[in-house]
């Protein structure tokens, strides 16, 4: 068994799915691509006048699912759409959470969110995340995100933590388990993405992650792309139209190596000028 590794991927966007059904048609069709190392099994979803209520657990597997997706997105009273596989031991675990655009935060640049992981060690047999990547390239672009960011962590929990811009769970008598995540850096990091949160997406971006996503007058505003290249040398910087994709190692077997950390510290440092600032004192 190889050492575990959980990725994700959080973003920010502006594009309203619900009033686009071409882009919400191709959405949903990614959502069940052959591409999840997982397929989706069952689906909830969130509706405009009561943020806290979900509808009941329906499940999307087979030909019908896809259809059932877009009808979600498609229904003007959802709000978010929740796409689930696990199982109790979470081996086979994969999850995702897209936002319609039926309600949107008006004084919000990207009102709109969506994020999701899957595990990345210990594959079904033909499953690449390779090939996720390249899905969520084609998600990307769809969507039309203003910035994202792929996080690569050891625990599933650290993923959902980073995509959901809360701390990393430290200890948890509850479950019996510790988990130090990425420590206490990035919890301010996420702090402070939090505070900014109207502005994440075009003004603001995430701090780099393992993989990071940049429109390009974000690489333009640290210098440009041959700067990044020079001073953090990625793996991989895939042009997707206006969007560029930063991974800093080749594989995620290589992700979580003291040189990929050195490299994510050099992006940071060239992303200074378009990170969110410190929160100002005295705020809770």
């Amino acid at each position: 068994m190889t050492a575990p590794l959980y990725i994700g991927f959080d973003t920010r966007y502006a594009t309203r799915l619900v009033s686009s059904p071409e882009r919400a048609e191709h959405v949903a069709c990614l959502l069940v691509d052959p591409r999840w190392p997982w397929p989706p099994m069952s689906l909830t979803t969130g509706i405009t006048g009561n943020f806290t209520k979900r509808t009941r657990t329906r499940r999307v597997a087979g030909p019908s699912g896809q259809k059932r997706i877009l009808e979600s997105i498609l229904d003007p009273v959802t709000r978010v759409i929740e796409l689930s596989c696990y199982s109790v031991d979470a081996k086979n675990y994969a999850h995702t959470r897209v936002q319609t655009g039926t309600h949107a935060l008006s004084s919000w640049e990207q009102p709109f969110k969506a994020d999701g992981q899957t595990r990345a060690h210990d594959l079904p047999d033909g499953k690449t995340i390779e090939d996720w990547i390249a899905l969520l390239h084609e998600l990307m672009v769809t969507l039309d995100v203003a910035s994202a960011i792929v996080p690569l962590y050891e625990t599933a929990d650290a993923v959902l933590a980073d995509t959901s811009l809360i701390s990393i769970v430290r200890d948890s008598r509850w479950t019996g388990r510790t988990d130090l995540g990425p420590g206490e850096e990035f919890s301010e990091q996420n702090r402070r993405a939090n505070y900014w949160c109207d502005l994440l997406g075009a003004t603001y971006v995430r701090n780099a992650r393992w993989g990071t996503y940049l429109r390009d007058h974000h690489v333009e505003a640290i210098g440009g792309l041959d700067r990044i290249r020079r001073e953090v040398d990625p793996a991989r910087v895939t042009v997707l139209g206006p969007l560029t994709y930063f991974q800093l190692t080749e594989t995620v077997d290589e992700g979580l190596t003291d040189a990929c950390e050195a490299k994510r510290r050099a992006f940071d440092v060239l992303l200074a000028p378009i990170l969110p600032p410190p929160v100002p004192p005295h705020t809770p």
